[in-house]
């Protein structure tokens, strides 16, 4: 134990045996004061009576016998979402003056809040729906074939092809007029000038007649949407029957 002299405050380590339980007078080895120092016994006593005399509960008061405890440590309660939030959420409540926070979440503001937040939701799944209509359009003309123009109107061409002017990069040889029996068919090639693929664009077809006056016009879409890079695609294009037997010449343009 430590003993201090209560005169000049040097300290002295002596043994508690050498002060016993019931103490004994001491001697202070640099000042010559003498003192009588109390035992373990009446140090005991003394924490017991002011344990006694105090508010503080016995069970309150932890000691520690050097041994490890064995009883299992319980983890924390862990914080719902919510109760997370609560901070934030306090914070904003602070900062977001009174008069406006009245303002935004008082009477008719509040249905207007209700109805913008309902636009926001029905917009974000019109974008969705949007998004997968455009994502997946090729499989959607597949099954439904005339939406290929209306995606290719829209700006979501169904192929990777150059933008190119038709006239400067397509061109017809060979047409003729092909008369059977009950049908007639103009006959013909389109081919690609071009080292790059590029989109068949909508015909315009101009029928003739000897005195060089258009007696009859037709639009005509092939079945391919893209011609590949110098090559050339054999067509046939059926004319209906209304067409005037008495044909001169037939003009082919492009559309665009």
């Amino acid at each position: 134990m430590i003993l201090t002299c209560p005169e000049c405050s040097a300290s002295y380590n002596v043994p508690a045996e050498a002060i016993g339980l019931e103490g004994r007078q001491v001697r202070c080895k640099k000042c010559k004061h003498v003192w009588f120092q109390q035992g373990e016994k009446q140090a005991l006593e003394d924490l017991i009576n002011m344990i006694q005399s105090s508010e503080i509960e016995v069970d309150d008061i932890a000691f520690d016998d050097g041994k490890k405890s064995t009883a299992k440590q319980v983890a924390p309660p862990q914080k719902s979402f919510k109760e997370r939030l609560e901070p934030l959420w306090v914070l904003s409540q602070k900062l977001v003056p009174q008069k406006l926070k009245n303002y935004l979440f008082s009477g008719p503001k509040r249905s207007f809040l209700s109805h913008c937040a309902s636009f926001m939701v029905a917009l974000a799944v019109f974008s969705v729906l949007l998004l997968a209509l455009v994502f997946f359009r090729g499989g959607i003309t597949s099954v439904i074939p005339p939406l290929a123009s209306v995606y290719e109107a829209a700006g979501f061409p169904l192929h990777d092809y150059a933008h190119v002017n038709p006239e400067d990069s397509l061109t017809f040889e060979r047409v003729s007029l092909s008369t059977g029996t009950e049908t007639r068919q103009i006959l013909g090639n389109l081919i690609n000038l071009t080292s790059q693929r590029v989109r068949v664009p909508l015909f315009k077809i101009d029928f003739v007649s000897s005195e060089g006056a258009v007696i009859h016009e037709m639009k005509s879409q092939l079945p391919i949407h893209v011609i590949e890079k110098e090559l050339s695609y054999a067509f046939e294009i059926a004319i209906p029957s209304e067409i005037p037997q008495d044909i001169a010449a037939i003009q082919i343009s492009f559309t665009e």
